[in-house]
């Protein structure tokens, strides 16, 4: 026989190296992974084995790893997004520890390098795609990691903030920041004559938490002078104000509940004469932050205080009726005293207008109906006032019969009017308005 031509002698021959070359890149190693970190072509092939779902866990963990450390976590996250679940679990449980690693810092005071704040942000990105037992162990690496050194420094240190991260894991963190606080309060001066204080991040992350026992330490820090700062007092009530009526963008408030057992605290500050401005305004705020109903009574309770500012009543009425809407106006409107000249336009700016923004037509409607019978003039004149601004067309003719009803009411409207009208310079009887609104009403009916 006669020996095959060389030209199929060399096409057979690069077939065959094909091939070993293909076996060899698929032969895909813990070895060979490291060994791509030095290569042209190592980014490429460790995203290839990151998403190769023939590949076993610790190898495509191990793969994205290192993509990681050239590529950063949005090719890292890319991969695992394209995993089944299951996969992405497994994948994931295998990458965690890995991270642990690189994100681990060893002296409480250490600046954290560039990779260890990337492996930490990406462990709090990953925690979308771990199981729970895995998800457990990433929240309790990254407590530890903000709270075992200076929290100031560390909750700014890298992409994702110490605040963002402590509010995903919620409860949980609580402890270690309250211990990292208290240690920084109970710690001696330091040789050179300084002192680590509480800084406005450890503030905001211990409110972020959602922690009953967090929102307790803040408002200990108001109501004792015992820290050795004066400015933590007022720090720390913005700190709660922040964080529930105005969160960063990216952040949902924490929980209200955690207020919920600190209501009479924050009344208590509130009516607290002595206590400065700031304090007394945001103690109102948070108050309203709590939601209704809890929010209604501890409020209206503070309109029944003989306060010099008249800016202290309107703060404290428009704050309960935001808060609780068609269900805050009776209390709210029982407690302002009736021997103090209102101006209709301040009742409708700060009551009746809040009122019909925070709720229904139909449920203020059924609280102004209500309202036509109470014991205050106040609220009784606010009850016709607000079917009047409503008019409702379909209830109209029977809302002029009930507001009609009033029309002998000689209750006083104590400064009401303003402006050079004759009835201006005098104050005008409930009647009057009563009967003016119900004619309003009956041209609505007809």
């Amino acid at each position: 026989m006669q020996p095959p031509p060389s030209r199929y002698v060399n096409t057979l021959c690069a077939s065959v190296l094909a091939l070993v070359a293909l076996v060899a890149c698929r032969d895909v190693t813990h070895e060979r992974i490291d060994g791509w970190l030095e290569t042209q072509g190592g980014p490429e092939r460790l995203q290839e084995a990151a998403s190769d779902p023939d590949l076993d866990a610790a190898l495509r963990a191990h793969a994205a790893r290192n993509l990681l450390l050239v590529r950063g976590a949005g090719a890292v996250l890319a991969s695992i997004g394209e995993m089944e679940e299951g996969a992405q679990r497994a994948v994931v449980g295998e990458l965690a520890p890995r991270l642990f690693e690189d994100a681990a810092l060893e002296e409480r005071m250490q600046r954290p390098s560039s990779t260890q704040k990337e492996a930490k942000d990406a462990l709090f990105e990953l925690r979308a795609y771990a199981g729970p037992e895995t998800k457990a162990e990433i929240d309790e690496f990254l407590t530890d990691w903000l709270a075992g050194g200076y929290y100031e420094g560390r909750a700014q240190a890298g992409r994702i903030s110490g605040q963002r991260i402590v509010r995903a894991i919620g409860v949980q963190a609580a402890p270690a920041l309250l211990a990292e606080a208290r240690h920084l309060i109970a710690q001696s001066a330091r040789e050179e004559g300084t002192r680590l204080e509480i800084g406005d991040r450890l503030l905001a992350g211990l409110v972020a938490t959602g922690s009953e026992d967090a929102v307790a330490f803040l408002l200990d820090l108001v109501t004792s002078g015992a820290t050795g700062d004066d400015s933590l007092p007022a720090r720390a009530m913005r700190a709660l104000e922040r964080a529930y009526l105005e969160p960063p963008d990216e952040l949902e408030p924490p929980p209200r509940q955690a207020l919920h057992p600190h209501l009479d605290r924050l009344a208590s500050l509130a009516r607290a004469e002595a206590a400065p401005a700031q304090v007394v305004n945001s103690a109102v705020r948070l108050l309203g932050a709590a939601g209704s109903p809890e929010c209604i009574e501890p409020l209206a309770a503070l309109l029944a205080l003989d306060h010099d500012e008249d800016a202290f009543r309107w703060m404290v009425a428009q704050r309960a009726v935001r808060c609780g809407g068609a269900d805050a106006l009776s209390a709210t409107l029982a407690r302002l005293p009736e021997d103090v000249r209102y101006r209709r336009g301040i009742l409708e700016r700060y009551v009746w207008k809040e009122a019909l923004e925070a709720d229904s037509r139909d449920r203020v409607g059924k609280a102004a109906r209500e309202l036509l019978g109470a014991d205050s003039w106040v609220a009784r004149v606010s009850g016709v006032e607000l079917l009047g601004m409503l008019a409702i067309e379909e209830e109209a003719e029977a809302d002029a019969g009930r507001v009609r009803e009033l029309a002998a009411d000689r209750a006083l409207l104590l400064g009401w009017d303003d402006g050079p009208s004759e009835r201006a310079a005098r104050d005008p009887k409930l009647s009057e308005r009563a009967t003016e609104v119900a004619q309003a009403l009956e041209k609505v009916a007809k």
